[in-house]
This record gives C-alpha cells, sequence and structure tokens, in this order.
C-alpha cells in the first residue's frame, strides 16, 4: 500500500510564515530533482496559485466543509505525488468554522494522517517559546512532529532549538528574517505573483536560505513515514470534447480552484482561456461562459476600455450563452464598479466597503431551477470580499455556517448563474453535469 510521503506546514497564527517555508521547501526539493505536488488547505485561491504559478507544480486545495472525510482522502491520493506532497495549513493550527475547528488545518492533517510541521516566528521572544511549544503540544495532544521557525537570527537558532529539545520535540531549521524576500499582501491576501518584482531571485535565495538552515533531509524522512493511506479509484479518462467553454484568465481574474477546471475537462469541456483585460472579443465557437472571481477592481480603467469586448458579452449572455460568473466575475457584469462603466448586463453599482461582506462558508439553497441547480438544491459556498452590489439578486439563500445568518443573493436564470458566492465543484459534481447540459442544449440550437 502505497503511503504517499506527506507534510502539514501548520501555523501559530495567519502571518507566521507559513507560505514563506512552504515556498522555500517546495523550491528546495523540486531543486533536489523531487516531484511535489502541493495542497492549500482551507478555500484560499491566493497561496495556490502562487504555488503553481512560481513553482511550476500542481497545487490542490483540502477542505473539509466542501468535503467529507474520505471525499477528502480520495482527492489527495488522486492528487498526490509519489515523492512528496506538501500542505500548507490556513490561519492558526487549531482555527476553523466554531469552537470545534471545522476545517482547520489540525483536523485537515488528522483526517490525512500527515505529519505537522508547526511554524513558528520566533520574532521578539526567547524562554516565551518554551510556553508556546509546550501549549500547542498540550492542546494537539502530542501530534506535532516537528517545528521550523521563521524571522529569527543565525545567532539566535541554538537557543531556540534548545527550547525545542528541553521540550521533547524536534527542530527541523529555521527560515531566518531577510526583507528581500518578504511577499507584499493586499486586502484579499497575497498580491499577484505577476506583480511580485523579481519573483525568480526571490524564490531563488529562499531556496539557499532554505537548503542552508532546514534540514531537508530529516524532513523528507519525516514524509515517508507517514501513515500508509488506501488509495483512491483510479481517474476517470477525460471524455471526447462535446461542449467549449470561454474562461477568464488574467490577472483580474485570477481565482480559479484547479479541481474545478479539471472536473470540467474531465467530463468533456474544451476551455479556451481568453483575457478581459486584452482580448476585444471572445474566443470564437464557444458554447458557455465562465467569468471566475479575481481583481477586477484593480483593473477597473482597462476592463472598462475595452468596449467592444464588453459589448460582445453583453450581447452574447442576452442571447442565452451559458454563463457562469462569481465574485469578481460578478462585478464585472455590473453596470458600474466604482463608478467605472463595466459590462452593464443588469443596473446596479458596486462599491467597496471597509470590511468584509457575508464573509464564510454558507448553505446556498436555490430558490428556481437554473444553469446549475434545480429549485431546492443546496451546496456548501464561500464568500471573501469587501464589495457590495445594489444588485445581489433573489434567486438563492445563503445561510451562513458561523451565525445562522441568511441573506438572499444570486441572480440566476436557465443561462445564467451570477453573484458572489464562490463554487467548490468536487463537492457537488451534479451542478458540473448540469452547467454542461445546458451548454450542449445552446451548441444544438445556436448551430441550426
Amino acid at each position: 500500500m502505497p503511503n504517499f510521503p506527506r507534510l502539514a506546514i501548520v501555523g501559530t497564527h495567519s502571518g507566521c510564515g507559513k507560505t514563506t517555508v512552504a515556498l522555500a521547501l517546495i523550491g528546495a526539493y523540486v531543486k533536489r530533482g523531487e516531484a511535489v505536488t502541493a495542497f492549500k488547505c482551507g478555500p484560499d485561491y491566493i497561496d495556490s496559485t502562487f504555488h503553481r504559478k512560481s513553482q511550476h507544480i500542481s497545487c490542490y486545495n483540502l477542505d473539509s466543509i466542501f468535503l467529507s472525510d474520505a471525499a477528502l482522502v480520495q482527492h489527495f491520493t488522486q492528487h498526490a505525488s509519489p515523492d512528496l506532497s506538501l500542505i500548507e495549513g490556513v490561519m492558526g493550527m487549531f482555527d476553523g468554522v466554531g469552537p470545534e475547528g471545522k476545517g482547520s488545518s489540525f483536523q485537515i492533517a488528522q483526517t490525512l494522517q500527515a505529519p505537522l510541521v508547526l511554524v513558528i516566528n520566533g520574532r521578539g521572544m526567547s524562554t516565551s517559546v518554551r510556553a508556546l511549544i509546550r501549549g500547542f503540544l498540550s492542546y494537539a495532544e502530542n501530534t506535532i512532529d516537528g517545528i521550523i521557525f521563521t524571522n529569527i537570527s543565525p545567532m539566535y537558532y541554538p537557543m531556540m532549538k534548545s527550547y525545542c529539545e528541553e521540550e521533547k520535540i524536534k527542530c527541523f531549521g529555521f527560515i531566518p528574517k531577510d526583507d528581500t524576500i518578504q511577499f507584499q499582501s493586499r486586502h484579499l491576501g497575497l498580491i499577484g505573483i505577476t506583480e511580485v518584482e523579481e519573483i525568480s531571485q526571490k524564490l531563488a535565495k529562499l531556496t539557499c536560505l532554505c537548503e542552508k538552515y532546514v534540514d531537508l533531509d530529516g524532513l523528507l524522512t519525516l514524509a515517508q513515514n507517514a501513515e500508509p493511506l488506501l488509495p483512491s479509484v483510479k481517474k476517470q479518462e477525460k471524455a471526447k470534447h462535446s461542449v467549449t467553454l470561454a474562461l477568464a484568465s488574467d490577472d483580474a481574474f485570477c481565482f480559479t480552484y484547479q479541481e474545478n477546471l479539471e472536473l470540467l475537462e474531465e467530463k468533456g469541456v474544451h476551455l479556451i482561456p481568453f483575457s478581459p483585460l486584452k482580448d476585444s472579443s471572445l474566443p470564437s465557437h464557444i458554447d458557455g461562459l465562465y467569468l471566475p472571481g479575481g481583481y477586477p477592481e484593480l483593473h477597473k480603467d482597462a476592463l472598462s476600455n475595452n468596449t467592444s469586448l464588453l459589448k460582445e458579452i453583453k450581447e452574447r449572455i442576452e442571447q442565452g450563452l451559458p454563463t457562469l460568473a462569481e465574485c469578481g466575475g460578478f462585478l464585472y457584469l455590473h453596470s458600474f464598479v466604482d463608478h467605472t462603466q463595466m459590462v452593464g448586463l443588469f443596473p446596479g453599482c458596486c462599491t467597496k466597503s471597509d470590511h468584509l461582506q457575508h464573509f464564510g462558508y454558507g448553505t446556498l439553497t436555490s430558490l428556481t431551477d437554473n444553469v446549475l441547480f434545480e429549485k431546492g438544491e443546496r451546496t456548501t459556498v464561500h464568500e471573501f470580499h469587501y464589495y457590495q452590489s445594489t444588485q445581489e439578486g433573489e434567486s438563492c439563500i445563503e445561510r451562513k455556517l458561523r451565525n445562522g445568518k441568511e441573506n438572499q443573493c444570486v441572480i440566476a436564470t436557465d443561462t445564467l448563474f451570477a453573484g458572489f458566492p464562490h463554487l467548490y465543484f468536487p463537492s457537488q459534481p451534479s451542478m458540473v453535469y448540469l452547467f454542461i447540459d445546458h451548454m450542449k442544449n445552446y451548441k444544438e440550437h445556436s448551430h441550426t
């Protein structure tokens, strides 16, 4: 039985350096010739995209809110590397939904029986590190397998390592403080990879620091000694292409789950990427349109000035082109975003607020038959946006998992599904099947 070598890189809190450590380890192991697959806990798009594009490896999400434990294991084993899979945690190690921490990095690692390596930002601490380590070990019932420090100097590392030894926990090294390898953030997370200056140089330096100061051999041995996991049923071969879907993909529309796209392709959808920022028209001979989330608000002028594309998108959707628009894609279809003209498919204006809107996981119930759902169907969704709309829709009810609060949302018809909630297709593949059926119907009737 394969053991799927794996490590979960978890943290004490957001901002402790999990992503930095994950990027460093990926770079070091790829440089060694290991085939690495990355995973990101939770619904985050940005870190997973960063891993994929910066290191040129596959990266998938692991989310136990979207998936059952059995489905989570299946999803992992289908995509895990035979050499090494690195799982980056989310927030603090135990942080999830509710006091029980559902969906936390710890819960996901336990489900996958992945060795846990705790990242600690050692800045401004000395002996207090012992109390921190002792608390995490106690709360996790001694299931933490090692520690990596960030933001400390080589001079202080021996002291930090000694604290680990005194608490009988393995220390695998540290990533020293270095302002030249920092990655900036914005209101939804890390800035996009295309915006990072000298990305290759930064990653190369980070890799060198990791090779110098981290016990890579020890971590690989830990990963290889993980408990065996029963592999899932072999993934089905992709179906022959039956429909073609235009996928908005550029710096303005970059929030896509890799597994969403793979599921579409597996079921026979031919994806054609295009750029609403640069392309003056939609790809030819398409049967559907997918406008994912992203940062259209950062590119308002460029999107607005592409008037030929705005006009075509509006006309094609009005003519019945099956369309899915999530969050940023939903903003794009409005008449205005921050008073800048957009597609104008429906009246309404989107403006940025000073706090997150409808944040978190929710259960979405469809009030109508539409392009993705039959009336009464439910699915789990996630929202993470600061923008609010004067036209959020009334086709669905979303009930938040954290507080039970309900709100109406989504504009849905038999050819359109547009709203702020993000969808994770593997959690309910039936939405993909129905979307494909509508695209097939459009293809048949548009060519007659």
